[in-house]
């Protein structure tokens, strides 16, 4: 008996789409299901990879034209009655689930750190010059640069006290300075995101936020109408030059099935699963 691979479903008359990769469609009340015959071997990371990018690519061929709902990858059921026993008790959940998605589709926004908020040459101390360290007004003076017991030697023929008055206070000076600039780029970059994410609002008829991380000051999933999805990613990819100028870069990707809006498929997870994610990478 050979197992099944479950992708998702469509509504019954959905035509096929022709770049949909070969699959099985199962008729089932007013929905179809979507499978692949498969052999799926947990231990093999490659094929494993490879079926997530077939999964994912059944799944985008309908999105494409028409709605669909994903399940998480690895939905395998034991065969064809196995599985229609299973949608014909689930498919009112089915169909409910369908028609919250009817007519969207899912976008990612990664709004990602490209640089440091920090000024060149800058040391996690926040001291300046080769290896992090400040030469003495002495060494830099003399054009030397010692250290230790050498430059007491070198520096010890050197008549007077050569530091200029007030060097630590333009040290201390300088430091107040560059801490004051990170914090107004830190302010910039959040208020510039706060913005953005304003904006998406109107356009937008739900989302779905990822943990924060250093790198990432945003990762959302938004699920947009399908009617409007060519102008929004065009007005916002415009938004790059603006997120560079704050050393920010906005990756918008998709149109996607609506992954991230499928809360309660077989295997209860309501993530964008690994599918999504190696089409993605």
């Amino acid at each position: 008996m050979t197992a099944l691979l479950l992708h998702g479903f469509a509504p019954r008359g959905t035509p096929r789409p022709a770049q949909a990769p070969k699959h099985l469609r199962l008729p089932a009340d007013t929905l179809v299901a979507l499978a692949t015959p498969t052999a799926l071997d947990p231990t093999s990371e490659k094929a494993a990879t490879a079926a997530a990018l077939a999964h994912n690519a059944v799944l985008v061929a309908y999105a494409d034209g028409g709605d669909v709902l994903p399940v998480r990858f690895g939905a395998v059921f034991s065969g064809v009655e196995t599985l229609i026993d299973h949608v014909a008790e689930a498919a009112e959940d089915y169909r409910s689930r369908l028609d919250r998605i009817q007519g969207q589709v899912e976008f990612g926004l990664q709004i990602q750190v490209l640089s440091p908020m920090s000024s060149a040459g800058e040391t996690a101390c926040g001291q300046s010059g080769p290896g992090g360290r400040i030469p003495s007004a002495r060494t830099q003076q003399s054009g030397l640069e010692t250290s230790g017991d050498d430059a007491r030697t070198v520096l010890g023929s050197v008549p007077g006290d050569l530091t200029p008055p007030g060097a630590g206070r333009a040290f201390l000076a300088r430091r107040r300075d560059r801490r004051d600039a990170r914090a107004r780029a830190a302010e910039d970059r959040r208020g510039w995101t706060d913005a953005l994410v304003r904006q998406l609002a109107p356009h937008v008829t739900a989302l779905s936020a990822s943990e924060a991380r250093p790198d990432r000051l945003v990762d959302l999933a938004l699920l947009v109408p399908r009617a409007t999805a060519s102008t929004f990613s065009t007005q916002f990819a415009a938004k790059g030059t603006e997120a560079a100028a704050l050393g920010l870069r906005l990756v918008l990707s998709g149109p996607w099935p609506a992954y991230s809006f499928c809360a309660g498929d077989p295997h209860g997870t309501e993530d964008r699963g690994p599918a999504q994610e190696a089409a993605r990478a």
